[in-house]
């Protein structure tokens, strides 16, 4: 596990002697790009070194593979069908288009665009232009609506903001989210929100993927964030983030893995 994200002592980090009055430098490119964390189910077509470190339907942080949620094991001792429930608190919502190339090629991605006038969202958004052959490649449109959240309760994540995305299979999720957030008829950045992975499939596949849903009351979680002062704290994050946003410096790190490991239908 990373120690980049552990709460530390403030002391701890107080400058030594040597560094007071330096002037700061060398750090100014550092906030030109922020990379959130992304929220990740462990799949049959997750990588081998996630598979030996989590099981199969466990959600964890990646790229620090902290774990959030875990599966609940059946009677055989084998993950099961539902995971235990881990709560968020939605601070800024933004959507993305890519075209992605077929698994395993590299780079992974052909192009990549948050601008929702931009011809990629077009593609992304009618089925029949979702494939589409680049360069010889069976290449794949796909539009993400992409939640920055934080992880409630305690854990090495509760003051990191996070990405949980939805596409393809889950993409009708993504959108469900999207509309219960309008419900609560108040800013994204004041609710709060459960979540818990589930099995999934079709004709061709079974998989995780994950539901949202109000917390429930005996959850100890309320519909809406508890105080003032984490009411305003919200507010600067999803502040940071939209300017983020607007300046096309708030980067999605998606994996491959996480994207075409699900079926196509939504």
């Amino acid at each position: 596990m990373s120690d980049d994200l552990t709460k530390q002592d403030q002391g701890a980090l107080a400058l030594p002697d040597y560094l007071q009055g330096e002037e700061v430098k060398g750090v100014d490119d550092l906030a030109k790009f922020i990379v959130p964390p992304m929220l990740k189910i462990v799949q049959d077509t997750s990588d081998r070194d996630v598979k030996n470190t989590f099981n199969l339907g466990d959600v964890y942080a990646s790229p620090q593979k902290v774990l959030i949620s875990r599966i609940i094991m059946n009677e055989h001792d084998k993950p099961g069908e539902t995971g235990t429930p881990f709560y968020i608190a939605p601070i800024f919502f933004y959507a993305e288009a890519i075209c992605w190339r077929p698994i395993g090629s590299t780079p992974a991605i052909v192009e990549r665009t948050t601008d929702q006038t931009d011809p990629l969202f077009v593609k992304a958004r009618n089925p029949k232009l979702w494939n589409e052959v680049i360069d010889g490649d069976d290449c794949r449109n796909c539009e993400h609506l992409n939640f920055v959240c934080m992880i409630l309760g305690e854990g090495v994540l509760n003051d990191t903001p996070v990405v949980l995305s939805f596409s393809r299979s889950g993409y009708k999720v993504g959108q469900r989210f999207a509309a219960i957030i309008k419900m609560r008829k108040a800013p994204i950045y004041s609710t709060q929100f459960g979540a818990q992975v589930v099995t999934r499939s079709n004709s061709k596949n079974e998989w995780y993927g994950i539901d949202i849903f109000n917390p429930p009351g005996d959850s100890g979680i309320d519909p809406f964030v508890p105080t003032k002062e984490v009411f305003e704290m919200y507010k600067l994050l999803h502040e940071a983030y939209a300017e983020a946003h607007a300046s096309s410096s708030l980067v999605a790190d998606y994996e491959e893995t996480n994207v075409e490991g699900e079926p196509e239908e939504y």
